[in-house]
């Protein structure tokens, strides 16, 4: 599907000046959030202004994953935020119903313009600083616009997009071809939001990821404007998970332009890792520990890079996919369970599985609980956990199958 630059800003975000009367009921939500988070009581009319995008995400973290929180892989509508308040912009990402709310990204509001060009580059003895005084546009600014993870770190010939500069405005850096991405770090199975500038007019544009110029995956074509920008969102493709070193790559389909990211997409927000848990048989010191004796232990076992690991951790345990020491037991490898779904509240987890258990001994039944609660309890976020078997209390399923 081909589109100009303006055709799809128009189909894609909806901006709306604040005097709009007719606005999404999110919008609610997403200011109760930042008052909290600022501290202030922030309603509709102290806003400069606000942009609305409808999304689509795949976890409940929307996109935006802490790494120290837990989330759970589903398809959830909802909606992105832009909202401009005391110079600042804040994305907010909310769920339709208004259950999850993220904040994703602040910086700082680019100015209208500029005294630079719409692209600089950088000289011998410029730092981020000295430009972003130079240009008068916020340091955090630059390093957004341009992907630029460290600002203390720009290099002589570098060319550096600059918001409000020249004709920044409306989409057109004379002949040098950029690509900007937003967000800047993104796992697998986000959504990415590309603009490309400084190529031909009415171009079909090719882009695609890669960890170079020279070799990459082709993931779209697209066509530029009458300015030789265009605009498109492109999902993180699960085989950027294997690398950290991904990049996005723009270039007209003869090859006689072409552009790359300074972006590195990382998977620090992904885990790949976490432990399952398995009995060792009557080594409990003083015959304590569980029912008959034994001892729950950890087992690390890898993951595919996910942003939920706690649904992670129990498809491998309850798959079976893992190589066990001859030591350890698995009452669970009887099962024929299957992960559903998890919530976490308040600390609490509550893990929702279905399938049949194995018929459970005396022993073996204190031996499948360990199994799953620790499963569970080794997340920093989860204090406690009720696991549910065909929506029924696993005690009480124990109960009917001992």
């Amino acid at each position: 599907m081909r589109h100009t630059l303006l055709a799809v800003m128009a189909v894609m975000v909806f901006v709306v000046p604040v005097q709009a009367q007719t606005v999404p009921e999110q919008l609610d939500t997403v200011l109760m959030a930042l008052s909290n988070e600022l501290g202030e009581n922030i309603g509709f009319a102290n806003i400069d202004d606000f942009s609305f995008t409808p999304q689509t995400f795949d976890s409940t973290s929307l996109g935006c994953p802490d790494p120290n929180a837990f989330y759970v892989d589903m398809v959830v509508q909802g909606f992105e935020f832009e909202v401009t308040y005391a110079g600042d912009v804040y994305i907010y990402r909310v769920a339709a119903d208004e259950t999850i709310v993220q904040r994703c990204d602040r910086f700082t509001a680019p100015p209208e313009t500029s005294p630079c060009a719409a692209v600089v580059t950088v000289r011998q003895g410029d730092t981020l600083s000295a430009i972003s005084r130079r240009c008068g546009v916020a340091i955090d600014t630059l390093a957004r616009v341009n992907n630029i993870d460290d600002p203390t770190r720009i290099f002589v010939g570098q060319q550096l997009s600059i918001p409000g500069g020249g004709d920044f405005a409306v989409n057109t850096v004379g002949n040098v071809p950029i690509v900007s991405v937003f967000p800047v770090n993104a796992p697998v199975g986000s959504t990415l939001n590309v603009t490309v500038n400084g190529f031909p007019a009415n171009a079909e544009i090719v882009v695609g990821f890669g960890q170079n110029a020279d070799n990459y995956i082709e993931e779209r074509t697209i066509e530029t404007d009458g300015f030789g920008g265009a605009f498109t969102q492109l999902t993180v493709p699960g085989y950027a998970a294997t690398s950290t070193g991904w990049l996005v790559i723009a270039e007209t389909e003869d090859g006689s332009v072409r552009t790359v990211s300074n972006v590195v997409f990382t998977g620090a927000n992904l885990f790949t890792e976490a432990d399952i848990y398995l009995i060792s048989l009557g080594t409990a010191p003083g015959g304590e520990g569980l029912g008959c004796g034994d001892e729950v232990v950890a087992v690390p076992v890898n993951l595919e890079p996910t942003v939920a690991p706690l649904r992670g951790a129990f498809t491998v345990l309850l798959g079976g996919d893992f190589d066990v020491d001859d030591d350890l037991y698995n009452a669970l490898a009887g099962s024929a369970l299957t992960f559903e779904e998890a919530s976490i509240l308040g600390g609490r987890a509550t893990v929702r599985l279905r399938g049949n258990l194995p018929a459970a001994g005396t022993c073996d039944v204190p031996r499948i609980i360990a199994q799953l609660r620790q499963t569970a309890l080794q997340f920093s976020t989860v204090h406690s956990v009720e696991i549910l078997v065909n929506g029924q209390p696993l005690d009480d399923v124990l109960s009917v199958e001992d």
